[in-house]
């Protein structure tokens, strides 16, 4: 068994309503999943699921590539500077 299949990824669901009435699925990833010589797994935790359920998946590395730039956009001109929720700047 090669080390790409050994390792997965762990995800906790949550369904959330939307305008239209109809429920949309969220894929949040607390964890990671390693599969033991002896068909065992072990997972490394980040979070823990408010709904108590958890879903092992293959890892897929391109599972979090975006097609948007890595460079934020220049500040707009007309921009002023806001505070914070704490008052600051």
């Amino acid at each position: 068994m090669d080390m790409q299949n050994r390792k997965k990824d762990v995800f906790t669901i949550t369904e959330r309503p939307q305008a239209d009435g109809n429920n949309k699925s969220f894929f949040t990833k607390c964890g990671v999943a390693f599969l033991n010589r002896d068909g065992s797994y072990t997972i490394k935790l980040d979070c823990l699921p408010v709904g108590g359920v958890l879903q092992v998946r293959d890892e897929r590395v391109d599972r979090f590539k975006t097609t948007e730039p890595t460079t934020p956009p220049p500040p707009l001109a007309s921009a002023r500077p806001q505070s914070d929720i704490f008052g600051g700047s």
